[in-house]
């Protein structure tokens, strides 16, 4: 179809220039609306799950827009990040970008067609800063069309989770699951290519070398293993290099150095198990007004693991064992939940919690009741800018292989995961009240 409309296009515009002989002064304009008209009519290749600070794409024709929640990016797009921000993408493989503080990634091609995997292809060029890619279903069905590229290194997958910090003159990998293979970047490994560079000078990573960070210097003629505490102390000083508090994002710390912050813990949400053991836990961002418990930048420690974040929270967890089996229900343990406007948080009351987990089919359903705050009227489902009364929240979606979850239908945005082989879930949650307010939490359940 796009074939279709861009010759239609290229014809119509000859005709014109024919008819009217401008000449090539005309015929360059002409070319330029071809190539404007066949962007518009382009698919997206990802959609915004998350932004947090200023986050901009820049099309091919260096147009650029600011980036927001649901935004959608495309073929050709630059994504830029800011000192402080965090940017994640959902692509249309259902793969996972994660893009650090003053980054910049280049999507140059992104090709997916599930009814024929011989003519997908993906290649992301990572020009500065930090990212992590999951693989999604093009690079699980074929390894040979996904590749990343540094200034100086190529990066091919085997069906992996894995994080890049580059600059021009050095690139390290952090490998969290599967297996990736590093190679510099040269003849015999052009950047034009796909998929892993299979050279002399190619270094596989695995998870079952002693340690899963690789190391590769402009200077150097192969990729080497280095120790993971060399990289978590290169992140941590990029982290310190951050002058104000408030503009720390959690996704500016290595995945595995986050620490165990808990919110507050009313009773309203169940009995804590007397062999209850946190994994789920959450920390709010300092610049907003109003909010109680830990911030993100109090607590920093090794072995845990970011999920999302929103305006409000950040979910974190202390790591993800398997899923269970069968179907399950959980019991609310505990919440930090409120209205934001103008930056200011009204805390809210949550009740009537529901979390419902079906782990053969890899789906959830999860409700809500919120109540805060004087309300006029009587009936439920009232929301003014005075506070809420009896908000009915609701949301469903799908879970994948590493014990995430997202939601796809209702009337709250659901982002979370599982802990402790499938016990224990937590997830944050949006909910638009009016163009200038918004309910937003984090929430911890146990299995019952």
């Amino acid at each position: 179809m796009e074939n279709t409309l861009l010759n239609k296009t290229l014809n119509k515009i000859k005709n014109i220039a024919a008819s009217f002989h401008r000449g090539a002064g005309f015929m360059a304009l002409a070319l330029c609306l071809v190539a404007s008209s066949f962007a518009l009519g382009a698919d997206p290749v990802g959609h915004v799950l998350l932004v947090n600070g200023a986050a901009e794409r820049v099309d091919a024709q260096g147009a650029r827009q600011a980036l927001a929640d649901k935004a959608a990016v495309y073929e050709g797009d630059t994504l830029e990040t800011t000192a402080g921000a965090l940017l994640q993408i959902k692509m249309i493989d259902k793969a996972l970008l994660v893009l650090h503080a003053n980054s910049a990634l280049l999507i140059h091609t992104y090709r997916y067609n599930p009814e024929d995997a011989d003519t997908n292809a993906v290649r992301l060029d990572l020009s500065k800063g930090r990212a992590r890619s999951v693989t999604g279903d093009l690079g699980e069905s074929n390894h040979d069309a996904f590749r990343l590229n540094t200034p100086i290194a190529a990066i091919g997958i085997r069906g992996t989770d894995f994080e890049t910090n580059t600059n021009d003159k050095r690139t390290r990998v952090r490998l969290n699951s599967g297996a990736i293979v590093i190679a510099p970047l040269g003849e015999s490994c052009p950047a034009t290519a796909l998929g892993p560079c299979k050279t002399d000078n190619s270094l596989l990573l695995t998870d079952e070398l002693a340690s899963p960070v690789a190391e590769l210097r402009a200077t150097d003629t192969a990729p080497r293993i280095i120790e993971l505490p060399d990289y978590e102390s290169d992140i941590q000083g990029s982290i310190n290099e951050q002058k104000e508090e408030e503009n720390i994002s959690v996704e500016n710390q290595a995945d595995r150095i986050i620490s165990a912050i808990t919110g507050n813990k009313p009773d309203q949400g169940g009995e804590q198990p007397g062999d209850w053991v946190d994994q789920i836990h959450w920390g709010r961002w300092e610049k907003v007004q109003g909010v109680e418990g830990a911030t993100v930048g109090d607590h920093v420690a090794e072995n845990k693991e970011i999920l999302f974040q929103n305006d409000v929270f950040v979910l974190f967890r202390d790591g993800f064992v398997s899923l269970g089996q069968g179907q399950a229900s959980f019991s609310l343990q505990s919440y930090q939940a409120g209205t934001l406007e103008a930056g200011q948080y009204t805390p809210v009351t949550l009740s009537n919690g529901q979390l419902a987990i079906n782990f053969d089919e890899g789906k959830f359903a999860t409700s809500l009741t919120a109540t805060s705050g004087a309300v006029s009227g009587a009936g439920l489902n009232i929301a003014t800018s005075t506070g809420i009364k009896g908000l009915d929240l609701n949301a469903s979606g799908t879970i994948d292989g590493r014990g995430m979850f997202r939601s796809d239908q209702g009337n709250m945005d659901v982002f979370g995961g599982l802990a402790d082989g499938g016990n224990q879930a937590g997830y944050l949650f949006n909910h638009s009240i009016s163009d200038t307010m918004s309910l937003q939490g984090a929430t911890q359940w146990q299995r019952r």
